[in-house]
């Protein structure tokens, strides 16, 4: 009872913590000209587009033929519910500071499954000290930053709790949560598939060569694999051609429970992982194309965009880094 009290407060502390940094700057981005007509003004453009989304969700199109449905969009109609009468403008502004630090729960949950509270806690901690992610949910940053890190953190924690438990229905919760919630990131943020399948296929090779011995912890991985696999949401949505991928998938786990029970050696294990190494690659492709497209902004000049008998430098221009390198100077980065 003590052990859990302290590791309560400790991860409590975390919280606070990272909330009181993103309030330390509070007095200079709420004073005049970072405010208008009793708005705070966000600090980073993209917020406006997903206010924008709340908006339409609420009332219908604006600007848009169909409503601009976006999973930050839908937090900010639910936030506007529970919060009547405050403008969505001062809504957006200060969720970062508590939205961002939620991400300190499953950095703990991680720290404490391997080495108890205090490694918990100062895994915690890096949500209130880390600059980089400090600057991304900054008070005012309304983005869908803010829960970035929340949802495959909390993917890795389930994964931990699940191979560290014993009891059948406490990995089945571990299971059922893993999955809610990895659906839920594939709403809040399309590209965050690939990172998720990265944490399962890390679990994989992990129960390959070190949980060989427990089917049942087999079989439960492989529920939550299909749990949260892009293409049952992508189903969900109401896309039917991701019906024969997410069967294939289910075809994949149905085999390789069959290699488990019979407790082949290590060579038809890695044929497994082969494969399904090339499924995941294969539903992923996209990500590897888009990585090599954006690769090109630094190999060439971007060009500009004309509309309407408009010339606009493109957005990339203004960006120091992203001007046209030669070969030999990227390659002198690498």
């Amino acid at each position: 009872m003590k052990k859990k009290v302290i590791t309560a407060l400790l991860l409590a502390l975390a919280v606070a913590v990272s909330i009181f940094i993103r309030l330390v700057p509070l007095k200079s981005y709420t004073a005049p000209p970072n405010i208008y007509k009793n708005l705070y003004l966000q600090t980073t453009h993209d917020a406006y587009h997903f206010m924008l989304s709340t908006e339409e969700i609420e009332k219908g199109p604006i600007i848009h033929k169909k409503p601009l449905k976006t999973g930050l969009g839908y937090l900010g109609f639910f936030l506007k519910k529970i919060l009547p009468g405050r403008p969505l403008d001062n809504i957006a502004f200060f969720s970062p500071v508590f939205l961002s630090s939620l991400t300190a729960i499953p950095l703990f949950i991680i720290g404490d499954t391997l080495g108890g509270p205090i490694i918990g806690f100062s895994g915690a901690m890096i949500t209130a000290f880390s600059m980089g992610w400090y600057y991304r949910t900054r008070i005012g940053y309304y983005d869908t930053d803010m829960l970035n890190l929340f949802f495959p953190l909390l993917t890795i924690a389930f994964l931990l709790l699940l191979f560290r438990e014993k009891d059948e229905k406490e990995r089945l919760l571990w299971v059922a949560l893993c999955g809610l919630f990895s659906q839920l990131y594939y709403l809040w943020y399309a590209s965050g598939v690939p990172i998720n399948y990265a944490a399962f296929f890390m679990a994989f090779v992990y129960l390959l060569f070190f949980k060989r011995e427990d089917p049942k912890l087999h079989r439960n991985f492989l529920i939550l694999y299909v749990l949260s696999s892009n293409n049952l949401n992508l189903l969900l949505k109401g896309d039917l051609l991701a019906l024969p991928l997410l069967l294939v998938e289910l075809a994949l786990c149905h085999l390789y429970l069959k290699a488990v029970e019979r407790k082949p050696g290590y060579a038809l294990w890695l044929f497994a992982l082969f494969f399904a190494s090339l499924h995941i690659l294969e539903r992923e492709f996209f990500v590897y194309k888009a990585a090599l497209s954006k690769l090109g902004f630094y190999l060439e000049q971007p060009k500009e965009i004309s509309v309407g008998g408009l010339t606009f430098p493109s957005v990339s221009r203004s960006i120091s880094e992203v001007r046209g390198l030669t070969f030999s100077e990227f390659s002198s980065l690498i």
